[in-house]
């Protein structure tokens, strides 16, 4: 059901950085919105940067002292206001970031609940379990399991150097470093800066300690004098986006610097003929067309590929058409992101690519037939192919004689396999599991929650905050030895 939401108030302003107290930037330019907003982009220097880094370090050293449940309330009292309707913050996210982003007002509402609600105390904690069995090596030396005592450390300064294809994944990043209690210096991207610095600024309304180990500013990925000094700033880094965007960053880091590269990532479905039945089927299309739908296949996660099993009650080229037909609907209901002229094309040339083939060969369909304007495209194939689409809602359906055999076929696209979501029997899953994590799959999940990932999951197959500490271990002989200098030993 579509809501409206109050229009702002046509002085509004929305500056798009987080600066610690005291550190003002210099406006650059503004950009008023339709719906009422002025967007007041800086001016980043390489001093601003300095200064900025300088003063998120100095934040961090209180961080250090402060206990994670303490870091964890803070962060969910934050993520409480964003569940608030009413609140100011949320609302202005809400009509920002569809007219800036071009997602559908309903889409961009659902997310940012979900995206909120994984920020709850109970799933904070459990995404500390993840990689921590007791968190409270975060704070103090705690006994080891073979003696001796253990302490994790995190980085001084993290830089961010995030994507805007979905917005949500800047709050991500910012809230791991603060479970690790690291300070964080964000550049975030034309397409989405205005979810950051809106969430650090509800962040310093319940905790300014907090919100002042971070700083986040926009700026655009050539201006190599500044990717120079942030890495000279940095502790360690954490690059989200293409391939091309990761190696460039990469150019300018030191060699001991950590890293954590979250490039390029391919995602897939796999449906089983125990989901093909007439009760089943048209449940499983809904599900897979969501998938597909949210973010406009922006994400990761999302599904460019779906190969579906022959033997069920309904066809693997049947599948194709309801999923078209699913999709027809999902667009009426969220409409796909505007295009920019190099997106447009690409489908263009992956639609008239596959038209030419298709009248070729009877083992290809394309939907839309006729429709050149619709907002999605299905290829049929009849046999596997894993091959990516130009995204934006275009996906590859595959007739697959068995899964269990085809997954193999997966093997090339290795280095950049990621989420598959799975519609088979229970008696199946471990198995196919097992098949799809030996070729690079690192995480599986039902279809219907492929954007869903879970608190703690293992993001690209890594842990998603251990990465981020060091440890120091105090071995058993340092303990014992120490007890010859007690004035007060046997």
């Amino acid at each position: 059901m579509n809501s409206q939401t109050s229009p702002i108030q046509t002085s509004a302003t929305l500056p798009l950085w987080w600066l610690p107290p005291g550190i003002t930037p210099a406006i650059a330019r503004e950009d008023r919105l339709t719906c009422g907003v002025c967007l007041l982009w800086p001016e980043v220097t390489p001093a601003l940067l300095h200064t900025a880094a300088h003063a998120v370090r100095e934040a961090q050293t209180d961080l250090k002292r402060r206990p994670v449940a303490e870091v964890i309330a803070g962060l969910s009292a934050a993520a409480a206001r964003w569940l608030d309707p009413a609140y100011p913050l949320r609302r202005m996210a809400e009509q920002v970031l569809p007219e800036w982003t071009g997602f559908a007002p309903d889409t961009v509402r659902l997310e940012l609940k979900r995206l909120f609600r994984s920020f709850r105390v109970q799933e904070l904690w459990r995404f500390l379990a993840e990689d921590f069995a007791n968190p409270a090596v975060l704070d103090t030396f705690v006994p080891g399991p073979h003696g001796g005592l253990r302490k994790a450390f995190g980085p001084p300064l993290i830089w961010h150097v995030l994507s805007g294809n979905v917005p949500g994944v800047t709050v991500w990043s910012l809230v791991t470093a603060l479970l690790v209690k690291a300070g964080s210096l964000a550049k975030t991207s034309a397409s989405e800066p205005v979810l950051a610095p809106l969430f650090l600024q509800s962040l310093a309304e319940v905790s300014p300690g907090l919100a002042a180990c971070a700083a986040v500013l926009p700026w655009p990925g050539n201006r190599t004098e500044l990717a120079k000094v942030a890495s000279a700033e940095a502790s360690a880094v954490a690059v989200y986006g293409s391939d091309t965007t990761v190696a460039a960053v990469q150019a300018h880091l030191p060699a001991h610097l950590p890293v954590l590269r979250y490039g390029h990532k391919v995602s897939l479905a796999l449906i089983g003929r125990e989901a093909l039945t007439p009760d089943r089927c048209s449940d499983t299309c809904q599900a897979l067309a969501e998938d597909i739908s949210a973010f406009d296949q922006q994400s990761c996660m999302s599904p460019q590929v779906v190969w579906v099993e022959s033997g069920g009650a309904v066809d693997p080229q049947s599948f194709a058409a309801r999923l078209a037909h699913a999709l027809r609907q999902w667009g009426v209901r969220r409409p796909r992101a505007r295009l920019n002229e190099t997106e447009a094309m690409a489908i263009q040339a992956f639609r008239t690519e596959h038209e030419m083939a298709a009248w070729q060969d009877p083992g290809v369909h394309l939907w839309p037939d006729g429709e050149a304007e619709a907002p999605w495209t299905v290829v049929f194939h009849d046999s596997p192919v894993a091959l990516p689409t130009p995204l934006f809602r275009t996906v590859r359906v595959c007739a697959c004689p068995q899964l269990e055999s085809a997954v193999p076929q997966l093997q090339p696209l290795r280095p950049w396999l990621q989420s598959a979501g799975i519609a088979v029997h229970p008696a199946r899953l471990l198995h196919i599991s097992d098949l799809l994590g030996s070729i690079g799959v690192s995480r599986v999940c039902a279809v219907g929650h492929m954007l869903r990932a879970a608190p703690g999951w293992h993001h690209d197959g890594r842990p998603s905050l251990a990465d981020w500490v060091h440890w120091t271990d105090i071995e058993w002989t340092a303990e014992r030895g120490v007890e010859r200098y007690d004035p007060d030993v046997e």
